[in-house]
């Protein structure tokens, strides 16, 4: 099996995506055992399998990069791949068509549908996509959604959600003291999906208005195009007292921020782009840190018997502090309750259990 993916490690933000990734062949490495595995780094393309680096080679454009992959799959005798999709292109049917001559077994996921409303900017883009993904079904039988359900261009849809990675150790979590000030924390690469100046603009009123004695403060960690907007307002609302931000953090620091939270806040955006159903990378991260969450979409992954989730209306309202903050008191008379959220993703999201349907498919199990 091929793992193939078109994502260049280079660009900001795809820290996140690369660990899915990793996690996804994780679980098809336990279910078909050998796994091949693609990536891109600026002008670079590579071929992985387990911890072997089995190919290298520079590329200076798509063209050569679907060359390069219709190859590898002859070399390594390939009958089943997962693609990761990239936006349709000519190239990328060339490489849908080869397959289907081939033989070859595939699903491709769609990590967030609808999606034409975030290219906006880049009509070209989306023309071209809008073109060639009509051609899609010719070539593929299933398409993988993540978080969503129906189906796809006339192609039959496989729900699956972003899960966890259960090789990556995640030290256990237990809830916080009981202290007046309680901690935010949002894990990010700051795009205007993300919606976070309602956050802000949430603080803004708590601090406005007569509130009472707790603290609030806010953790903003990573990068992106809203970084500096974000900063202008908390300087703007004279927050800079509440609000923190560590630009981007991995490892020991990240651990130590998610150490300091008591509640996460999710992507308070997804109205903006209509996706009202949305199954983020992050939220599965919040819950394996044992942390109550706030967000303004429809996960399916946390329904409201999870009983740690405050939903937020989907709209461009700040955030009410005072009401998120009788939720998380009315939580916290519940014994260790972080350790409870944290057991919930060891036995609910697990990469192996998200992609089950996917690899029943591949195995041949359905049609």
């Amino acid at each position: 099996m091929m793992y193939i993916t078109f994502n260049d490690w280079a660009v900001r933000g795809q820290y996140g995506v690369s660990a899915k990734i990793m996690g996804q062949v994780h679980a098809f490495a336990d279910a078909f055992g050998r796994v091949y595995f693609t990536g891109r780094k600026a002008g670079r393309v590579y071929l992985g399998c387990g911890e072997q680096m089995l190919e290298q080679q520079d590329i200076a454009s798509l063209a050569d990069y679907v060359d390069l992959l219709t190859g590898w799959l002859e070399k390594y005798h390939i009958e089943k791949t997962y693609i990761r999709y990239p936006l349709a292109t000519h190239d990328f049917i060339r490489l849908l068509e080869h397959q289907k001559k081939s033989g070859i077994r595939s699903v491709l996921e769609l990590p967030l549908y609808p999606y034409d409303k975030l290219l906006v900017d880049a009509p070209a883009v989306l023309l071209t996509d809008r073109k060639y993904r009509q051609e899609i079904p010719k070539y593929l039988d299933r398409i993988a959604r993540v978080g969503g359900q129906e189906d796809v261009w006339g192609v039959k849809s496989i729900y699956i959600f972003n899960g966890i990675d259960m090789e990556k150790n995640c030290p256990p979590k237990h809830s916080r003291a009981k202290t007046e000030e309680i901690v935010f924390i949002v894990v990010s690469s700051m795009e205007p999906i993300h919606g976070y100046e309602r956050l802000i603009e949430g603080l803004k009123n708590y601090y406005g208005d007569p509130h009472g004695t707790s603290r609030v403060r806010a953790l903003l960690v990573g990068t992106g195009p809203e970084e500096a907007r974000y900063k202008k307002m908390v300087q703007k609302y004279g927050l800079g007292e509440f609000v923190e931000f560590h630009g981007f953090q991995t490892g020991k620091k990240l651990e130590e921020l998610y150490g300091r939270a008591d509640i996460a806040v999710g992507a308070l955006g997804g109205h903006k782009y209509q996706v009202s159903l949305w199954d983020t990378l992050k939220n599965a991260e919040y819950c394996l840190h044992g942390l109550p969450m706030v967000f303004s979409h429809v996960d399916l992954r946390f329904p409201p018997a999870a009983g740690f989730i405050f939903q937020a209306p989907p709209d461009d309202t700040p955030l009410d502090i005072g009401k998120i903050l009788s939720f998380y008191n009315e939580l916290r008379r519940e014994d260790d309750f972080a350790a409870r959220i944290q057991s919930y993703a060891r036995e609910k999201l697990s990469w192996s259990s998200s992609l089950e349907p996917v690899i029943a498919y591949l195995k041949n199990e359905n049609t």
